[in-house]
């Protein structure tokens, strides 16, 4: 009788667990980013994203916030610029609300298995508030994911030189 229930709740587990691994449809194996700043400080990001697809699906959303508040005396709020976007696969650019989302896919295919993907875009924050310092504020992953990431790395290029103990990275989750 024992071993009937353990087994009972071992197979349920194992359903579960295979549920909410199928409820995404897909994970992001692993993604790369690479910023270039430019001297008039706009991002330019090229993304690289390997998705191993678990169901048939059209594609993904690449989800960028585009309106920031803050309290920090000198601004209240930015407002950012997206442009010159684009991607590997048919994609579309839409804006929603404080986001800017990029659809990436095909609506007449499905995809299955591993696919890569390839995005960039301009990120474009205005100008920089500070005289006496330059500030560089980007979530590089993106706070939108809804699955998991198997690996991240990323690279940044300044315009010019930065000393390394004046670089400063944040991680965790949104607040």
């Amino acid at each position: 009788m024992t071993r009937y229930r353990v087994a009972r709740i071992v197979c349920l587990l194992l359903f579960l667990s295979m549920s909410l691994w199928a409820a995404s449809g897909y994970d992001i194996v692993r993604m790369h980013s690479d910023l270039r700043i430019t001297e008039q400080g706009v991002y330019e990001v090229d993304e690289r994203i390997v998705m191993d697809f678990h169901t048939p699906l059209h594609g993904f959303y690449r989800v960028l916030p585009v309106d920031y508040r803050f309290e920090d005396g000198l601004r209240d709020r930015v407002k950012v610029r997206v442009s010159a976007v684009k991607a590997s696969d048919t994609f579309s650019v839409m804006r929603e609300g404080s986001y800017v989302t990029i659809r990436v896919g095909d609506a007449d295919r499905t995809v299955t298995g591993m696919q890569e993907y390839a995005i960039s875009y301009r990120y474009d924050i205005g100008e920089d508030p500070y005289a006496e310092y330059d500030e560089f504020y980007f979530n590089i992953v993106g706070e939108d994911w809804q699955v998991p990431i198997g690996a991240f790395s990323f690279s940044i290029t300044f315009p010019s030189p930065v000393s390394a103990d004046r670089i400063h990275f944040t991680r965790g989750v949104w607040g």
